[in-house]
């Protein structure tokens, strides 16, 4: 009668529906996290956190990260890390060393975390086990924010935070914390923080010139940088067409070096950017600029030039393995961990039918798996690229389905790429290139000796090797983004629920706010601290301590002195919810 009553505020089913793109293990799967009467599917609400972007609440405060103090906004809103899992916070490379050069200046000036003090202040209004709880948490959460301890935390958990849109109060979810993705994060960051850098620094470097000159040289510059990566000189001068001159030196100082020469260098960066973004002009840029290296009736079976016609062939394959081998894979891990997403890209009619094909599906593998025998690792692998099933109507629908995953691109669903990694990991990909055939291709006897009958030099050969060395790259590159996104897939699917004032999850909110108040001792007398104080009270204390803090706070003059008595509030706001909510067990 409980769960017939139920109703996810979520999706608004009921009792046994389906949740969308759900099944009958989802329908029964009902969470309450929070002190309110609304209740939703596990699967929903996890859905509802992916979904909801609460990187806005960033925008006021994200230009004080970079600047002088170490409080981010994803710290100062005990509702907002979700964003953290999927590595959207701000990436600052040097914060580190900040941290541990004010830590060694000013260890001795700022004071650690005491739950000596609460239990004194406090010991007259609440329990004395009450009291031990709430400060243990806090001061282990004090002890993780010291700059010193701004590594890697060793917890194999991570804890996620929202809010419930009803009644505001927090809503907290685990899970493992992953290396793997972390360390994929960690590089994205890196990634997109060095393309911005580099590209502001060379844009403000040449800002004394013409815009459109310092583009061009730029671009030209680093098509250079681009091609002898991957080819040597002797090469290079080959596919430019510069055979009289004898250096690229010799051809710049005898002014060889025409229009179309530099029109080559200058598409080079945009040429290998094209294949990792959609844009109209890239693709045309993509397809057409092997070709601007021919000459007419250029005789290309000697050349080494032919070997750049062999892209056409090659991207065509790569694309067709990434939609029909890939991209089904995506599309069922984000079936699994983000169902909406899919859904959001259906009419209403789509995802009926998706829907009751799926109840079918269900219906029928559960019949299929109590009847059949334990299958082989072999098995189960084929099957999971394609029906194992001899019935017509579920080969039918898997055959719908691979049909469907081919229409959009799942590979970013999960893990999205900024554009700035987009240029950063192009740009570096002759590098790779080389790297592979210079450490595990040349290597090989049997692909030294197939290099050197498909070309006529040793330099020519070099620059065969650089090219394969390029596609391997691009081919080792899919596995591990493939690699990563399971991982991120098994850290979603294994996200746990907190139940609202367990131990368990009181313990998690209680040190998250230990990290809070230790953080805000840094905050010094200025504009910036007071703004940051501020947004503190607005988020984390509720009406009647808000009130309090309005009231008496406003007539503190310093900033010590406010975050003194903000501390208060929030320790007083702690203890008296933990303490009501055991009495209130008790008397149930």
């Amino acid at each position: 009668m409980a769960e017939e009553q139920n109703k996810c505020w979520i999706c608004l089913c009921s009792g046994d529906e389906y949740p969308p793109m759900g099944n009958s293990k989802d329908a029964h799967d009902w969470v309450h996290p929070c002190q309110c009467s609304l209740t939703a599917h596990r699967k929903c609400l996890l859905e509802w956190v992916s979904r909801t972007n609460l990187d806005y609440r960033n925008e006021a405060l994200n230009e004080f990260n970079g600047r002088r103090t170490n409080i981010g906004f994803e710290s100062l809103n005990i509702a907002d890390t979700y964003s953290s899992l999927h590595g959207r916070a701000q990436f600052h490379p040097f914060a580190w060393l900040r941290a541990r050069s004010s830590f060694t200046n000013n260890s001795s000036s700022r004071a650690p975390f005491d739950p000596g003090d609460i239990s004194r202040i406090f010991a007259a209004h609440a329990e004395e086990a009450v009291i031990r709880n709430v400060t243990q948490a806090m001061a282990a959460g004090a002890r993780e924010s010291q700059p010193m301890a701004s590594v890697p935390s060793s917890s194999r958990k991570l804890v996620i935070n929202t809010v419930c849109p009803q009644c505001h109060a927090p809503i907290l979810l685990k899970t493992s914390r992953g290396v793997t993705v972390s360390l994929s994060s960690s590089v994205s960051h890196l990634l997109d923080w060095s393309a911005k850098t580099l590209i502001q620094v060379t844009a403000i470097g040449t800002l004394g010139s013409s815009i459109l000159f310092s583009f061009g040289g730029i671009l030209a510059s680093w098509g250079l940088r681009i091609m002898t990566t991957v080819a040597p000189e002797s090469t290079l001068l080959k596919l430019l067409d510069l055979n009289s001159a004898s250096t690229l030196s010799q051809a710049f100082q005898k002014n060889q070096i025409g229009f179309k020469q530099i029109l080559l260098l200058g598409f080079a960066p945009l040429y290998l950017i094209s294949f990792r973004c959609g844009n109209a002009f890239l693709g045309w840029l993509k397809w057409f600029y092997p070709l601007a290296f021919l000459r007419p009736e250029e005789k290309l079976q000697s050349s080494v030039k032919r070997f750049l016609i062999l892209q056409y062939p090659l991207a065509m394959l790569n694309d067709f393995f990434r939609m029909c081998v890939y991209n089904p894979v995506y599309f069922r891990w984000v079936h699994r961990v983000k169902p909406y997403f899919i859904g959001d890209r259906m009419t209403v009619e789509q995802l009926k039918i998706y829907e009751a094909e799926q109840e079918y599906l269900e219906t029928r593998f559960d019949a299929l798996s109590r009847g059949n025998q334990p299958r082989s690792l072999l098995t189960k692998f084929k099957s999971f690229f394609r029906s194992a099933s001899p019935e017509p109507m579920i080969q039918s629908i898997s055959a719908r389905r691979l049909v469907m995953s081919t229409r959009y691109d799942y590979s970013q669903a999960l893990i999205e790429t900024s554009i700035w990694e987009k240029i950063a990991s192009t740009l570096l990909w002759p590098l790779a290139g080389k790297l592979i055939s210079d450490t595990v291709l040349s290597k090989s006897k049997w692909f030294k000796r197939f290099v050197a009958q498909e070309t006529a030099t040793p330099d020519d050969g070099l620059y065969l090797s650089n090219l394969i060395g390029c596609c391997a790259a691009v081919l080792l590159k899919d596995l591990v983004h493939l690699f990563v996104t399971w991982r991120r897939v098994k850290q979603l699917e294994s996200m746990e629920v907190m139940s609202y004032m367990t131990p368990e999850w009181e313990y998690a909110i209680n040190k998250k706010i230990g990290q809070v108040l230790n953080d805000l001792s840094s905050l010094r007398e200025d504009e910036e601290s007071y703004v940051i104080l501020e947004e503190h009270a607005n988020n984390m204390l509720t009406k009647p301590y808000h009130d309090q803090w309005t009231n008496v706070g406003s007539n503190i003059p310093t900033i010590l002195g406010k975050v003194g008595y903000f501390r208060f509030l929030v320790i007083k706001m702690s203890i008296e919810r933990s303490l009501a909510y055991t009495k209130k067990a008790e008397h149930l």
